[in-house]
Formats: structure tokens, C-alpha cells, sequence
């Protein structure tokens, strides 16, 4: 993609008798022209002239999950660390059907995105032991308000949020509620199938973007 620089141009408007300038924003066109810039004409172009280059990267990243999680016929294959965008065949009927991924041949549901059931329905909703490095966590004992992180087991607590975390300590995320690693889960896709599916507790957009800035801030530590 081509960036644009943003130049400020005087312009002398004249109304009723009294005269103003202005200062209009132009761009370079590939001729070594100033043009008038229209922003209206490529809106990421006017994002990428505003922003630092890796942020602008992040904001198409970002923007392309948006547009693949509202497309019906589209879907992230549930393998943490494939990140291929799968294509869902329509149903007449509007039941689910299997899908398979390009890259990993995972076969799995459109629904619940566990391994393709055939006929069966979705046990998305049934309660099972979640195996963790501590044992196994069973209904209310995931929602308790105090665990500790996998990693350097110190304690911590969560009274609301998203299911998340980050160890504030050693900088360790992980699921809230199975205690799984998503240090290299960038998609968050643990939370399309499975227990804790659907249990994210924020949009995966705002949840990115914060665990970014909280990376790249403690970079700079």
C-alpha cells in the first residue's frame, strides 16, 4: 500500500466583502503534484498518515478478524496456531455442517468448531472437567474469584473483566477459566470452541488491541 504524506496549503477564501485563509490538507500525487486530499477516497490511507507503521498494521490486522467474525460464510480454523481463514459452505436448512481447513485439513463443525460430529448435535453447553497443570477444574470451581497464574504461581484475583489475563508479574496470559496458555493464541480462538467458548467477556477487537498496548508498553520497560 502506498502512504501518503499530508502537506497544509494556504488558500485565500473571499466572503461578502471579507477575506480568510485556510489551510487545506493535500497529498503528493505520483505525477510530483500537490493535490487536494480526499479523504473519503481511501480512509486507510488517511490512517496510515496519522499512525505509527506498526499500529497501522495493527489496525488492518484488527480490521480484517472484524470482517472475517461478521461473515457468515467465513470462519478461523479452532487450531490455535493454524490462523487460516476457513470457508463455510451455505445450509438450506441453516443447520450446521462440516468444514475443512486448507492448511491444517481440520475437519470441524460450523457451530460449536469441534471436530466435525456428523448428525450428532453441539455439546457446546455440557459441563465437562477441564484438564489444567494444576488438576482439573469442574463448574463453579472455574469462577473462582482467586487463582493462581500457571506460570509463576502468584495470586490473583478477578472481581470482573474478560476471562483474559495477563500476570502482571511475569507477563504470562492465560484463560481465567482453565488456566490455558494464550501467550501465542494472537486470535483469541480458544474462546470459539470448547467450555469456554463464547466466555471472552469483551469483544475479541477491544481485547487485542488492549493486550497489545500492554505488550508494547512493557517492552519499553
Amino acid at each position: 500500500m502506498q502512504l501518503h504524506l499530508l502537506y497544509s496549503v494556504s488558500k485565500t477564501v473571499h466572503e461578502a466583502g471579507n477575506s480568510r485563509r485556510l489551510w487545506l490538507p493535500h497529498h503528493m500525487s505520483r505525477h510530483g503534484m500537490l493535490e487536494p486530499w480526499d479523504p473519503t477516497r481511501s480512509r486507510a490511507g488517511m490512517i496510515a498518515c496519522l499512525v505509527p507503521v506498526d499500529q497501522f498494521e495493527l489496525y488492518k490486522r484488527l480490521k480484517f478478524e472484524r470482517e472475517v467474525h461478521l461473515d457468515p460464510q467465513r470462519t478461523w480454523c479452532p487450531t490455535a496456531d493454524c490462523q487460516t481463514v476457513c470457508h463455510i459452505a451455505p445450509s438450506e436448512s441453516g443447520a450446521p455442517v462440516p468444514v475443512e481447513c486448507p492448511t491444517c485439513h481440520l475437519s470441524f463443525c460450523s457451530s460449536c468448531k469441534e471436530p466435525w460430529h456428523g448428525q450428532h448435535l453441539c455439546q457446546e453447553n455440557q459441563i465437562t472437567p477441564v484438564s489444567t497443570e494444576q488438576g482439573f477444574l469442574i463448574g463453579a470451581e472455574t469462577e473462582a474469584p482467586i487463582k493462581q497464574c500457571p506460570v509463576c504461581r502468584i495470586y490473583i484475583e478477578r472481581n470482573e473483566g474478560c476471562a483474559q489475563m495477563m500476570c502482571k508479574n511475569c507477563k504470562h496470559t492465560f484463560c481465567w477459566y482453565c488456566l490455558q496458555n494464550l501467550d501465542n493464541d494472537i486470535f483469541l480462538r480458544h474462546y470459539d470452541r470448547g467450555p469456554c467458548r463464547n466466555k471472552l467477556g469483551h469483544s475479541r477487537a477491544s481485547v487485542m488491541w488492549n493486550r497489545t498496548q500492554v505488550l508494547w508498553g512493557s517492552s519499553l520497560d
